[in-house]
């Protein structure tokens, strides 16, 4: 769950609400997406699983990285960076416990603990929520974030053939 795949908002979180169930959402950033640190230029290359994701098709991308840019502004309104707002964001949404947010580098961990103790306004959250919802109504029909539901349908149909 993060800004750009939602698909836990239509019916998970709402459940979990309900029931008073904690949501621990994996991919926070999106795989990586979500830093600020990708291009329209960046390349991936064979054997990473980004490649084979649904943010990652093309044209998809370009809009991510297109909305991830859009982003900035907001973060360093608060001053903060595109990582942290993407956190807060998360953490702020009603039904979620903790963000499972991971940390390759010390500088990032830091970076990640400033993300807690402070709050985006109702006017940001929706003009966040502008930005990304057009990426998200793109792909939502398209399978989940990772394309397991696509590679089992296509194994499935191999099998039939």
């Amino acid at each position: 769950y993060n800004m750009l795949w939602r698909e836990v908002e239509a019916e998970t979180l709402p459940y979990c609400r309900k029931h008073n169930i904690g949501v621990m959402p994996y991919s926070g950033l999106a795989q990586g997406l979500l830093t600020g640190t990708l291009s329209q230029d960046t390349k991936f290359v064979e054997g990473d699983e980004r490649r084979t994701t649904v943010l990652f098709q093309p044209g998809t991308y370009e809009r991510a990285v297109n909305a991830v840019d859009m982003l900035k502004p907001i973060a360093a309104r608060y001053g903060k960076t595109v990582p942290q707002l993407a956190i807060q964001w998360l953490t702020s949404r009603p039904g979620v416990s903790s963000p499972l947010v991971g940390a390759r580098t010390v500088k990032e961990l830091e970076e990640n603990v400033e993300s807690a103790g402070w709050t985006i306004s109702d006017a940001d959250i929706a003009a966040i929520d502008r930005i990304t919802a057009p990426v998200w109504a793109e792909i939502k029909d398209k399978g989940d974030m990772f394309g397991f539901r696509a590679r089992q349908r296509q194994e499935q149909q191999a099998k039939r053939a």
